[in-house]
């Protein structure tokens, strides 16, 4: 199967297993690191609040932005938009400073442009397939990035600000890892117009 995957699914099936490793452990953690920086219940659950609010406003543009400029472009903001949010979370000394993190992260949901990838430039008898490989390759990121994660808090100290906050230090260095493999690999040229693809592949 391998080997007749477009070349672009191939680059998001490595470079987004980076991607997910690091969102499985910083969804458990973005929530406590708000807490110990003094966000109350009420609080945190207005900054998640916020944070699938502006996704969901989001939706409207990104779709908008695909038709019109390269899928390649879209993904790239996005992923800078988790970037940015790496750095508020390593930065912030206060709740109050993460509430611009919240919107950031994740604003440009990877998923859905990974999946329109694969629909836009593979084989359509093997999509769904494509597709599975994904989610497993993906899955078993997200299965040991927890793990991995509470052994690093531990490590620096627990569930304290100082504890978590490394494991931010190490999600800025796999998005920007994901960043430049998109950036310099993924082809400019990977339109959602593709979307109409013969069955012989990728264009």
């Amino acid at each position: 199967m391998l080997e007749s995957i477009d070349r672009r699914i191939k680059i998001l099936l490595i470079s987004h297993w980076f991607y997910n490793f690091c969102f499985g452990f910083l969804m458990s953690y973005n929530i406590l690191f708000a807490q110990v920086l003094g966000a109350s219940a009420t609080v945190i659950g207005l900054l998640r609040s916020v944070g699938v609010a502006m996704q969901a406003l989001a939706g409207i543009f990104i779709g908008l932005a695909i038709d019109k400029h390269y899928l390649r472009k879209v993904m790239l903001l996005g992923i800078l938009c988790d970037i940015l949010a790496m750095v508020i979370f390593i930065l912030a000394w206060d709740w109050h400073m993460l509430i611009p993190a919240f919107i950031l992260f994740s604003l440009v949901r990877q998923m859905p442009l990974t999946d329109l990838t694969v629909v836009t430039f593979s084989n359509r008898s093997k999509r769904l397939s494509v597709m599975g490989l994904m989610r497993t390759v993906w899955g078993i990121a997200s299965t040991l990035s927890p793990v991995i994660a509470g052994i690093l808090v531990e490590y620096f100290g627990g569930i304290t600000v100082g504890g978590i906050r490394p494991l931010y230090y190490l999600a800025l260095v796999f998005f920007l890892l994901t960043f430049v493999v998109v950036w310099k690999r993924f082809k400019a040229s990977a339109l959602v117009e593709g979307y109409n693809v013969p069955s012989g592949g990728g264009t």
